[in-house]
């Protein structure tokens, strides 16, 4: 591997040591392993140990004991990854730091009124808002009044506990009638650009909502009637005598 990409001269890799948390063994050990680079004519290059560069081949040395050859009853068999990408790596500092500034608490917050926003139901918004003290901020209410309330379309049908909002935070699974998981999605997608996952599965059936963060109450007031527009074009049209 020393011989780079190519296998006609000496690097640049790196390996991949410092990252593997622990190794999965005592075997074989990082710290006596004696790295030998074929110079070939080029001039010798000195080892460097530095933060992983995600430009450079990495090599990742795995412990004994990962992977396939892990134990099923030992909790080390899921240490072995792979060469994972370096940014993750990288960015974990920050995602930490980034949570911690905006805190669980305004995360489930904020997650979950973006939530019962597409879904409509009003008897949720309004427990929602009574229990944070901001049901009577007019942006607020003005959310509220634009949302229509899906859980009182017949052809609607939420697979999600409302009520008790600790047991769902952002995410909630629907489904109407007359539409699979897959062209439910398709649907929501080709016809008004809102990106969802149809889950097709024999205990649970629908499309999976998961508003982030940065998902706006705009954003969710359009899902809402996305669905609106959905579950009404079913409704047959009267006939005309």
């Amino acid at each position: 591997a020393s011989l780079g990409l190519g296998g006609t001269r000496p690097g640049p890799v790196q390996l991949n040591l410092a990252f593997r948390e622990p190794l999965s063994g005592t075997f074989p050990d990082a710290a006596e392993l004696d790295v030998k680079v074929p110079i070939g004519e080029e001039t010798e290059r000195e080892l460097e140990f530095a933060i992983l560069d995600g430009s450079v081949s990495t090599i990742v040395i795995a412990g004994a004991n990962a992977g396939d050859r892990a134990d099923k009853n030992d909790i080390r068999k899921f240490e072995h990854q792979g060469t994972r990408p370096i940014n993750s790596l990288q960015t974990i500092a920050k995602a930490i730091e980034f949570h911690r500034m905006i805190g669980s608490s305004a995360k489930f917050n904020r997650l979950t009124y973006l939530k019962l926003l597409w879904i409509g139901n009003k008897q949720a918004l309004e427990n929602f808002g009574k229990g944070l003290g901001i049901l009577n901020d007019r942006q607020y209410q003005a959310n509220m009044a634009a949302v229509t309330e899906l859980t009182l379309l017949d052809a609607f049908k939420l697979e999600s506990p409302l009520f008790q909002f600790q047991r769902g935070g952002a995410i909630a699974t629907a489904y109407v009638s007359g539409y699979s998981p897959t062209t439910l999605a398709k649907a929501l997608m080709d016809n008004h650009k809102i990106f969802t996952v149809g889950i097709d599965h024999p205990i649970i059936k629908g499309v999976r909502v998961t508003p982030h963060l940065s998902s706006s109450a705009a954003d969710c007031i359009a899902l809402n009637r996305a669905f609106t527009k959905i579950c009404v074009d079913l409704i047959p049209s009267p006939k005309i005598k």
